[in-house]
C-alpha cells in the first residue's frame, strides 16, 4: 500500500494509511474501531477508500 499511497499523495490527495489486527476481530468490529480514527485523520469532507484484498474494511 506504501507505493499506491505515494502515487496518491502525487496526485494531490491527502492519504490516510492505516493500520489494523486483520485478524483478530470481525469486519464489523474492525470497522467500529478503525474508522472513525481514519476518518478524523484525514480531515476532508469527500473520502474515497482504498483498501487491499487481503482483508481490507
Amino acid at each position: 500500500m506504501a507505493v499506491l499511497a505515494g502515487v496518491l499523495k502525487r496526485l494531490g490527495y491527502e492519504v490516510v494509511n492505516w493500520r489494523y489486527a486483520s485478524t483478530a476481530a470481525s469486519v464489523l468490529d474492525l470497522a467500529g474501531a478503525t474508522l472513525p480514527q481514519a476518518l478524523a485523520a484525514c480531515r476532508a469532507e469527500r473520502v474515497h477508500f482504498v483498501t487491499h484484498s487481503m482483508g481490507g474494511i
